[in-house]
């Protein structure tokens, strides 16, 4: 599916015209440039700014809760970091795949029962954060997501993982506690830059004690007070 841009860019010869405009009004000419990385918490302010917006915190606040993603999340093509946590979303729209930029999304604490597949077209994901839904089933297709480094499905009802998760190479983080899983699976020693996984019971009184260093990573903030911020402050070396 082409994204905006790429439709810009493909529009013939006789379509000239309607380029130039485009590059009057926007600055658009040929090559994507942002003046700004900018972080957002107001989903209307980021819709005014589209071309800035890297980052949108829409973490629950003050008791307003999402039961939907607000529609003008679609247009933001330059997003790299969604924060949905603490939310009542059950449901993520299709068009999420249309952002092809995103790097990593938190929708801790919803209701979440199935991850839609087209979440596979997020070739540049590399940190999901599902922990405490209602997930059952990890669908074989996330093995597509070559550069995931670190996978939070913690706290659902998760009872088996595909053996195609073998071929996440990239992942260092990998967190199941709580779910129906009690062992690690056969492939897991494959998994050669992990560095961090649970598969034990939920324990809140443990969580302190994790082995994993909170300064091993860090997402640029918190994700809106997460119950489990001690091991969610991760760093995308594309931004060190």
């Amino acid at each position: 599916m082409e994204t905006p841009l790429e439709r810009i860019e493909n529009l013939k010869e006789e379509d000239r015209e309607l380029k130039a405009d485009i590059e009057r009004l926007t600055g658009y000419n040929g090559t994507v440039k942002r003046h700004y990385s900018k972080w957002f918490t107001d989903v209307e302010e980021a819709a005014r700014d589209p071309m800035n917006c890297t980052d949108l915190d829409l973490t629950s606040q003050k008791g307003k809760k999402l039961t939907t993603l607000p529609e003008e999340i679609r247009d933001l093509y330059h997003l790299e970091r969604l924060y949905l946590s603490r939310n009542n979303i059950r449901e993520i729209p299709n068009w999420i795949g249309d952002l092809q930029e995103l790097r990593s999304i938190s929708l801790y604490g919803n209701k979440i029962a199935e991850l839609p597949e087209a979440l596979r077209a997020l070739k540049n994901l590399k940190k999901i954060d599902m922990e405490k839904n209602e997930l059952t089933i990890v669908p074989e297709w996330i093995s597509e997501l070559s550069n995931l480094e670190y996978i939070d499905f913690s706290r659902n009802n998760i009872a088996y993982l595909p053996e195609c998760m073998k071929f996440l190479k990239k992942i260092t983080y990998l967190d199941l506690r709580g779910n129906l899983i009690r062992e690690p699976p056969e492939w897991l020693p494959e998994l050669t830059e992990l560095q961090y996984s649970n598969f034990e019971p939920w324990n809140a009184d443990a969580e302190s004690e994790a082995s994993f260093s909170e300064n091993d990573y860090d997402d640029k903030g918190k994700d809106g007070g997460s119950e489990s911020d001690s091991l969610d402050s991760w760093v995308d070396p594309d931004d060190e």
